[in-house]
């Protein structure tokens, strides 16, 4: 005895336009990033320009520091550190995505009367820090044989900051 199966077509089988993906992966779930130099338009975070003078000073200052001092790395760490006072020099990345992953960090570092700076690039931050991947924030907190640049840096910052107010 043998029983008949209905049959099926195949379509039905192999249209996935039918079957609703309740597998996403992290990367479908994202926005397409979009490339450096593309997007003219600051991030809402990004209080004021940084001067084109002080990116390297800034990129120079955290390598040293992470060499000789005390740096934290990550938006978490950063936050952290903001909040226990004893970051000397916060620095966000403009081009983070989403941009409320770091959107409270000027407003904390305002709080808590911290010096912070934007650089225009996670990946440049996060060769700054020795890192192989993006970061979208740091914080100096012992800047080791780089404090007189951190000082410069915050002297500068003070300097473009009253300007701008």
């Amino acid at each position: 005895m043998s029983v008949e199966r209905p049959a099926q077509s195949t379509l039905a089988l192999h249209d996935r336009a039918r079957v609703p993906n309740t597998f996403k992966t992290k990367s479908d779930s994202r926005r397409p990033c979009q490339r450096r130099g593309t997007d003219t338009a600051k991030s809402f975070y990004v209080a004021f320009e940084t001067p084109e003078d002080l990116i390297n000073p800034i990129y120079e200052a955290i390598r040293e520091g992470v060499a000789s001092g005390k740096v934290k790395k990550g938006t978490n760490e950063v936050t952290k550190s903001v909040e226990r006072t004893t970051a000397k020099l916060v620095v966000v990345a403009e081009d983070v995505d989403p941009p409320e992953v770091v959107a409270h960090l000027p407003l904390i570092c305002d709080e808590h009367h911290t010096p912070y700076a934007f650089v225009p690039s996670q990946q440049d931050l996060g060769k700054a820090l020795g890192l192989e991947t993006k970061s979208a924030a740091a914080a100096i907190l012992d800047a080791g044989d780089a404090k007189h640049i951190v000082d410069q840096v915050i002297e500068s910052l003070a300097a473009v900051r009253s300007d701008g107010q």
